[in-house]
């Protein structure tokens, strides 16, 4: 393996066939900054890593904290019905991904998300017996 950087939190690139292959520092860190997980609290601390790359939390550098919903907040989400979960969060996943300029690659994803809330809405309408 053919590692640009010998830190064990950073990302590196590997020899892949003749081709060098850029490896993400950890599972986590895939998507990073963005559409990483949870920084890993034992790199956050100045620590290493027992699981290295197999981590399922970002081994890079975050700036800022996360947002996190209030306690109202988090139980109301948890009483909602899904499909409401799906039509509520929609709008504010396609202004994200619009403003990382990754509409055009997240298509097949926001297809499958659009699928899911039309799934949703003829359950609803066969439920209330409207015909």
């Amino acid at each position: 393996m053919a590692s640009v950087s010998s830190s064990p939190s950073a990302a590196y690139f590997e020899d892949v066939g003749g081709f060098l292959q850029f490896l993400p520092a950890s599972h986590g860190s895939l998507g990073h900054p963005q559409l990483c997980q949870r920084p890993c609290v034992h790199i956050a601390k100045g620590g290493s890593c027992s699981l290295g790359s197999a981590c399922r939390f970002c081994h890079d550098v975050h700036r800022t904290a996360p947002l996190k919903m209030e306690k109202t907040q988090r139980q109301l989400m948890q009483t909602m019905r899904k499909e409401d979960v799906r039509t509520l969060l929609l709008p504010h996943i396609q202004n994200r991904l619009r403003k990382l300029e990754l509409t055009e690659k997240a298509a097949g994803l926001l297809h499958l998300f659009g699928q899911e809330l039309h799934s949703d809405e003829q359950h609803a309408f066969k439920s209330t017996g409207a015909t």
